[in-house]
């Protein structure tokens, strides 16, 4: 009988034995679990912008062609190239002798003409008292109003033909018609210029305002009216657009969106825009590349996470939600709208819950122990003052 005791004795000290071992491995393993130390962010729900750069290339909101409207010798070129000229300036002269002769010949033949009325109106006055009192024919008295109307008619033509000469000799001088920037002259001194030549002189650019033109995604824009549509986005009466230059500048302008095409390009699947920037002090040029922004969308009441907190596992989205007791879990998400490095997120977050922004590569397992960065540099920093007390 006491041997029967002691049997059923020994298996219930084995397994108390068993069962202290592994609660004591289990609280070592906890004091001796090294937290990953990683960069939180709190989760918020508010009204937040699209914002999202895209690449664009700046453009003169005029571009001229510079021709001759007259032909002749090229004599001189009058403004250096690339500067900028004001509308009515000369850029070019051609070798106006012609266009003077041209313009004499036509002074001689209104004199001519004028003195030819005078004569044809004396005669028409003599010839009408003659007929009056039927001294001369019908035949003739016609022949005298012919004669006065033709006069008056050449004066007319002649007089046309002199404001002709003067107008082609002041086209000599090739005037700019716009302001803006000019480019290289096509031509040099002393080339033949011909009104058909397909070449013109040389461009201006107008500059101020300036173009930015820029795309964006046609699957973007979709899911904004979609979004729009179900009251989670609202947007501007008027578009608008901020630029960054290739330092990260910010322009100081804000441009008005003037162009939003209603046909995707099929090359790209994108969607052509263009804003017009003031540009008082020429800061932007023609053909420069710039970061654009399309402004004027409202996500309302929404979650946005940046990109680098998403984890990508089987096709799923997961983010890293840390709880009460530091620890991590991964907790798949619902994405909407990428806005570049930000993701708007429909379903699985809320407002006030912590999530990993960076260092989601040391975060292993389910569960694993975390530490804030932040958190850490605070500790580190009172402990020296702690010690000078």
């Amino acid at each position: 009988m006491h041997k029967n005791r002691i049997a059923k004795v020994i298996p219930l000290v084995i397994f108390s034995f068993l069962v202290f071992s592994g609660c004591k491995k289990e609280e070592q393993t906890q004091k001796t679990e090294t937290p990953a130390i990683v960069e939180l962010m709190t989760v918020e729900q508010k009204d937040t912008p699209f914002v999202v750069e895209y690449v664009g290339i700046t453009e003169g909101s005029k571009s001229v062609e510079v021709k001759a409207q007259v032909g002749g010798i090229l004599r001189e070129r009058l403004y250096q190239e690339g500067q900028y000229v004001n509308a009515g300036d000369v850029l070019f002269t051609i070798e106006p002798d012609t266009y003077e002769a041209a313009l004499k010949a036509a002074k001689g033949n209104l004199d001519m003409a004028k003195a030819q009325l005078i004569q044809a109106k004396l005669d028409y006055d003599r010839f009408s008292n003659l007929y009056k009192t039927n001294s001369i024919s019908k035949k003739d008295y016609d022949a005298a109003v012919a004669a006065y109307e033709t006069a008056k008619a050449q004066v007319e033509t002649a007089q046309g033909n002199l404001s002709d000469s003067k107008i082609r000799l002041g086209y000599t001088n090739v005037i700019a018609p716009v302001s803006g920037y000019t480019s290289r002259a096509n031509f040099t001194e002393g080339n033949l210029i011909s009104t058909s030549a397909a070449a013109p002189l040389t461009y201006i650019n107008q500059v101020n305002p300036i173009y930015v033109n820029f795309s964006i995604p046609a699957t973007t824009m979709t899911q904004l009216r979609i979004l729009a549509n179900e009251g989670k986005v609202t947007a501007a009466e008027e578009l608008s657009s901020t630029v960054y230059t290739g330092d990260d500048t910010k322009y100081p302008e804000t441009g008005k969106v003037i162009f939003f095409d209603k046909v995707i390009t099929s090359a790209t699947g994108d969607i052509k825009i263009k804003a017009e920037f003031p540009n008082p002090y020429m800061a932007l040029l023609p053909g420069q590349y710039v970061r654009a922004t399309l402004d004027g969308y409202t996500l309302t009441n929404a979650i946005v996470i940046p990109q680098k907190s998403i984890i990508q596992r089987q096709g799923k989205q997961f983010v890293l939600v840390i709880d009460g007791q530091n620890r991590a879990h991964f907790t798949p998400v619902e994405l909407g709208i990428n806005m570049g490095n930000y993701f708007m997120v429909l379903d699985g977050l809320k407002a006030g819950d912590k999530i990993v922004v960076e260092g989601t590569n040391k975060v292993m397992r389910d569960n694993a122990l975390v530490m804030d960065a932040k958190t850490m540099q605070s500790k580190a920093g009172q402990a020296p003052q702690q010690q000078a007390k």
